[in-house]
């Protein structure tokens, strides 16, 4: 699954969840023109493993974008706001929470965790998001905007969980252990 995030994407997309604009691609140009439409960008690796950065004006050089012919890369328009994780074990949020960070990509930037409970609503988003990914088990990232509108990153399919529960105190280890063996 982690080779189908612009599918995921999509699928979320077509089924009314807000998404940011992204572009996947390996063209030069289209990087140049989807940049245009946004103040902020930030790329990642098409399958994860490496940390999401913001597009600077140095990575529009003409030696750096041709790197792209070696490979993919997912562009999105950076959100503004606070980065929440939201754990679910089959149609139950089991937690949730506002992770601080100054970076870009707060994975191993974290400074503090705070836990939240999430409105029925967008509770209800991220239970949906999951089902339509075909997911028992997810991390699911969002953004809260400054205006109070949640938009959903990405549905992980194997989201890291220890250092998230040794902050805030909920057990999605036994959680998750519980379903397993049920």
């Amino acid at each position: 699954l982690h080779y189908i995030k612009a599918y995921q994407l999509s699928l979320l997309r077509n089924n009314g969840i807000p998404v940011p604009e992204t572009l996947v691609t390996n063209n030069p140009q289209a990087v140049i023109e989807f940049q245009e439409k946004f103040d902020k960008i930030i790329y990642k690796p098409v399958a994860g493993g490496a940390e999401c950065k913001e597009l600077l004006v140095r990575d529009l050089n003409k030696e750096r974008l041709n790197l792209l012919h070696n490979a993919p890369v997912m562009f999105q328009e950076y959100i503004e706001g606070e980065n929440i994780r939201v754990y679910i074990i089959d149609k139950e949020v089991v937690c949730s929470g506002i992770i601080y960070a100054k970076e870009v990509d707060y994975r191993g930037h974290e400074e503090g965790i705070e836990k939240i409970k999430l409105p029925d609503d967008i509770a209800n988003m991220c239970i949906k998001a999951m089902q339509l990914c075909g997911m028992k088990f997810t991390g699911v990232d969002l953004k809260r905007k400054h205006d109070g509108e949640f938009v959903l990153l990405e549905c992980n399919p194997s989201p890291m969980f220890v250092g998230f529960q040794m902050q805030i105190g909920d057990h999605i280890d036994e959680r998750l252990a519980d379903y397993l063996t049920s």
